[in-house]
């Protein structure tokens, strides 16, 4: 509204201005003191898509100048805007002057000298000059009145004071002019700050990097992708055995285990996956008997279905599970005196959903999950003694709560705990009854991170650490996911 009032007396102070007077202005560019300076410079303005002219005038010495002028206007405000913006142009200093609205321009002959930009001193000197009339002066008393000749002087004509509408006007047009910065340097900033917002998808791919750094689960990809991940995971595990009254065993277990994990999406909200793991175990006990074997570990498949798109208030809710095929060593068909095992030695069935929500500027997620075991049946082990039949383990729960942040476009941090409630498992012996192991609790603190070295290339990585006896002393893992598009 403000810019609008300015606008309005501006127009208005124009064209009371045009009318109230006889006066043309003029955007002088420069004044040359030789004809082919003079037109160098109209030559170049000309190429530049200019169209000056030069008039020709005298100063009141009588010395001849020729001066380089744009174009003529009847409103000073639209002479003035002329200049600024040749002056914006060209980087040069033109400045507006009047003239008599009935005063011819004169044509420009083409010549082939070129000159630069006309110079500040050259645009300084005075415009146009006009004959001044000196009156004669008057005879004394007491002889008759001689008349003097009249002298013609010629002088370069210089700018009246202005009127109190002008400085009105410039004011105002001053004032309109701070507006329209202000408003420029308001647009330069929301541009800026726009540039500084991620979009949408960035966002989305932002919350998708630090949720697969802290777990599979917490993701899907969208339709007719491929996923691939390379996995590497370091357990230890060390504890203490009395043979004797004064004899101490040290038990020191080292599992390192790879698999490749591959999933692939079959729709946007649907995924399929498969793990095949590769373990390498190596236990030492005491100082000098140590066990290793490398093979095959349990083969899984699953899936991940996410129900409801994510956004709005709800938290992103993904539905996940996965079977467990007995392929590798089972522990309950080896000799214990000196094979490991590398698998668990019974089918598995997992079920659960995961949960997460951006609450600015983290990420919360957890899951919980339900697993439960098939007997392994048909057994003939050989254990202290004993020959044991059959195994019924123990189903388990498990609950995961955790948070993850970024801390710069390419790294983020995950901080996370995990707690799992097993069931008794029941032990079937030829020889005796049944045993029974008793429940179990295991609890682990995993702090993650995640690495993203390309668009497509990123590295994660987590360090747990166990809290119960039942756990092992620390866990270490190495994940390196890639995706590739098929639809392309």
């Amino acid at each position: 509204m403000r810019t609008f009032f300015a606008v309005t007396i501006i127009l208005t102070l124009f064209c009371t201005s045009a009318f109230g007077q006889d006066t043309t202005y003029t955007v002088q560019v420069a004044a040359c003191e030789r004809l082919d300076s003079a037109e160098s410079i109209v030559k170049d303005l000309e190429a530049k898509g200019y169209s000056p002219y030069i008039k020709e005038t005298a100063d009141q010495n009588g010395k001849t100048w020729f001066i380089v002028r744009l174009e003529d206007f009847s409103l000073k405000g639209a002479a003035e805007a002329s200049a600024s913006e040749f002056n914006a142009d060209t980087g040069s200093t033109a400045v507006v002057t009047t003239t008599a609205a009935a005063e011819p321009a004169q044509p420009v002959a083409e010549t082939e000298a070129v000159s630069p930009s006309p110079s500040p001193q050259e645009v300084a000197k005075p415009s146009e000059p006009k004959p001044v009339v000196v009156p004669p002066a008057p005879a004394p008393p007491s002889q008759p009145a001689v008349a003097q000749p009249t002298e013609q002087a010629p002088a370069v004509m210089a700018i009246d004071e202005p009127p109190q509408s002008d400085r009105r006007m410039d004011e105002l047009q001053k004032e309109l002019e701070s507006l329209q910065e202000e408003m420029k340097q308001i647009r330069e900033q929301q541009e800026a700050r726009r540039k500084l917002e991620i979009t949408e998808d960035e966002k989305a791919a932002k919350e998708k990097e630090i949720l697969q750094a802290a777990g599979r689960e917490y993701t899907t990809m969208k339709s007719n992708t491929l996923g691939l991940e390379l996995n590497f995971n370091y357990q230890y595990y060390s504890y203490d055995v009395i043979t004797q009254a004064t004899e101490v065993e040290q038990h020191a277990n080292h599992n390192l285990t790879s698999s490749i994990f591959t999933e692939y999406a079959v729709l946007d909200n649907m995924t399929l996956n498969l793990n095949v793991p590769f373990s390498y175990k190596w236990d030492n006990t005491g100082t000098d008997v140590a066990k290793e074997v490398t093979d095959l570990g349990d083969v899984s498949v699953g899936f991940q279905y996410q129900p409801l798109r994510s956004g709005g208030t709800l938290p992103t809710t993904i539905l996940f599970g996965s079977f467990t095929f007995d392929m590798g060593r089972s522990p309950y068909e080896i000799n214990v005196d000196k094979d490991l095992a590398t698998g668990n030695g019974y089918y598995s069935a997992a079920a659960g959903l995961s949960m997460s929500k951006t609450i600015d500027p983290i990420i919360a997620f957890g899951n919980v999950s339900y697993n439960y075991t098939f007997k392994a049946e048909s057994l003939n082990q050989p254990r202290n003694g004993l020959t044991l039949r059959e195994v019924d383990p123990g189903d388990s729960i498990s609950g995961t709560l955790g948070m993850g942040f970024a801390l710069s476009y390419n790294v983020s941090m995950n901080f996370s705990y995990q707690y799992t409630y097993r069931f008794s498992s029941t032990y079937t012996w030829e020889e005796i009854a049944d045993t029974y192991s008793g429940s179990q609790t295991q609890s682990m603190l995993y702090i993650g991170t995640g690495w993203r070295f390309t668009p497509k290339t990123s590295l994660n990585m987590k360090v747990g650490i166990g809290l119960t006896d039942e756990d092992p002393d620390f866990v270490v893992s190495f994940r390196l996911p890639f995706e590739f598009d098929l639809s392309d």
